[in-house]
């Protein structure tokens, strides 16, 4: 989200060249589908109940990432005009919060799961405390990167075109607080932790209905986020310098 809210014309510019770049060379050499990835951040940011696909458009983003979201939002109408007008196949995922092996856990560009494993494994070694931003209270779903590639191989495999979008996540929300003291309690962090509420929270509810997902991808069962912690903090520990450095 800080780096979101700080480099608000990089993202917009670089995202939504790369959109267009992708979506003109697919339809020069006609793929047999175009799967894109979005993000909960399209949907809008002021939703207090579960959200689904016909809710794209129907409100405005949060504005702390409404330069990401909307260009993530504009592959939604891509995928309709590219088909309408080319014959473009395509399908768009929209997955929940994002972790697991490879992701980026420099501070300023992590998601949050991954920021908050590397401030309470950076704090382990000094027994420091743990400065968290917010208030905690944000609810969030978060995915495995496994179960997202899972879905993207069901979606090669089993779709041709979608007009609309497929959200991909787990059904399941859990407070930013709740996130926190778990990966807490996993790596025997033993500090104090202080939550600024000066800071902005973002949005205060994202929890996507992945009912659509399971009638046109199958029975899917995503891990548990306990499941999924323990093994991205197995892999991220055991390469934590490396992990740390990649940008």
């Amino acid at each position: 989200m800080p780096f979101d809210m700080e480099n608000q014309g990089h993202v917009l510019s670089t995202n939504t060249r790369m959109n267009l770049n992708v979506f003109d060379f697919c339809r020069r050499v006609m793929p047999g589908k175009l799967v894109t990835i979005g993000s909960a951040c399209a949907y809008s940011g002021y939703s207090d109940r579960d959200l689904t696909e016909h809710d794209f458009f129907n409100g405005r983003l949060h504005e702390t990432v409404e330069c990401h979201g909307f260009t993530k939002l504009w592959m939604i109408p891509a995928h309709r005009a590219y088909k309408s007008t080319f014959g473009l196949n395509g399908v768009h995922l929209v997955p929940a919060n994002l972790y697991g092996p490879h992701d980026v856990y420099q501070i300023a560009r992590a998601h949050v799961v991954a920021a908050l494993m590397r401030k309470f494994t950076d704090a382990l070694p000094t027994g420091a405390d743990v400065h968290l931003m917010g208030d905690g209270t944000p609810v969030r779903e978060f995915l495995h990167i496994g179960d997202l590639a899972e879905v993207i191989a069901r979606s090669v495999e089993r779709l041709t075109h979608e007009d609309v979008p497929i959200n991909v996540g787990t059904g399941v929300g859990h407070t930013i607080r709740e996130l926190a003291d778990a990966i807490a309690e996993k790596v025997h962090f033993r500090g104090r932790v202080h939550w600024d509420p000066a800071q902005a929270n973002g949005t205060q509810r994202k929890v996507m209905d992945v009912s659509r997902m399971h009638r046109l991808l199958g029975p899917f069962e995503p891990q548990s986020l306990s499941e999924g912690l323990d093994s991205t903090l197995t892999w991220y520990r055991e390469r934590k310098t490396l992990a740390d450095a990649r940008s």
